[in-house]
């Protein structure tokens, strides 16, 4: 929700608001995906703890997205 805020905050200008190309390929999928998770893991969760399994998917793509846009840039 901060990124949605802060991307909304920042094309309130002239010239808007330039994303790479790459964002809409690999990073802003892997925002819905770990959206979609964390949404499954909350649900799913007992007594109000996020499962380990979970953790690892999340920690899992919060690598994978840093190696990759490493790459990519």
């Amino acid at each position: 929700m901060n990124v949605l805020f802060v991307a909304g905050a920042a094309a309130v200008t002239p010239e808007g608001l330039v994303a790479e190309p790459h964002f809409f390929v690999l990073q802003f999928p892997a925002m819905l995906f770990v959206l979609a998770v964390f949404r499954i893991g909350t649900l799913t969760a007992r007594d109000g703890v996020l499962g380990r399994p979970f953790g690892y998917i999340l920690l899992g793509t919060c690598v994978f997205v840093t190696v990759v846009s490493y790459v990519l840039s």
